[in-house]
């Protein structure tokens, strides 16, 4: 319950404008919108790590998260519902990324199958992402089990620093975002204070 609050005021505190890149352990950013005049890149440049979710990154990556991207290693696309139906919400952990903190610290055994249809009328579930080849990129989740370079919807890059989700929260049951979320913040903070 104590990192819900926690959470909760970061978010309060970026929607009202309090947070600026300032000497902060963590950054939180979530939403459908990203302000043009977001400064990402500067809380980065400090070295603060920063999760940031964001459905909408296929209609601005061509904006001023365009470098965080290409520094990440990632390009995004859009991410339609082919079948209309929960199935095409449904992430899966890669195998080749399975042991990675995010995905084990505090909270092991993480399934995402218990998706909400809550964006299938929408035609919009986010953005996928592939990778590029230009940073340091790692997929956690994807639309596509099998693939490590493209339809991922979870990286992490820049040595952990940038936790990158580009689904929302909403399109799953809390019980599986809650234990997710948790892990995140873990890993961030752990980032932040011994260096990876």
């Amino acid at each position: 319950m104590k990192i819900t609050k926690i959470l909760l005021l970061i978010i309060s505190m970026m929607i009202t404008g309090l947070i600026k890149a300032q000497t902060y352990d963590i950054v939180i950013k979530g939403g459908h919108v990203i302000d043009p005049k977001s400064n990402i890149d500067d809380v980065l440049d400090k070295g603060i790590p920063v999760i940031l979710e964001s459905w909408i990154l296929d209609s601005v990556s061509q904006g001023r998260v365009s470098p965080i991207l290409a520094n990440c290693g990632v390009q995004v696309y859009p991410y339609f519902p082919k079948s209309f139906s929960v199935n095409d919400v449904l992430l899966w952990p890669l195998p080749s990324t399975s042991q990675h903190p995010i995905m084990n610290d505090p909270n092991s055994g993480m399934t995402f199958t218990r998706a909400r249809d809550k964006w299938l009328s929408s035609m919009d579930l986010g953005s996928l992402m592939a990778l590029t080849g230009g940073g340091d990129a790692i997929f956690l989740l994807g639309h596509d089990a099998q693939s490590d370079f493209k339809d991922g919807a979870l990286a992490v890059c820049m040595k952990g620093q940038l936790t990158l989700q580009t689904f929302s929260s909403h399109s799953f049951e809390w019980d599986t975002m809650y234990p997710l979320w948790e892990n995140y913040i873990t890993n961030a903070l752990r980032v932040r204070f011994s260096g990876g």
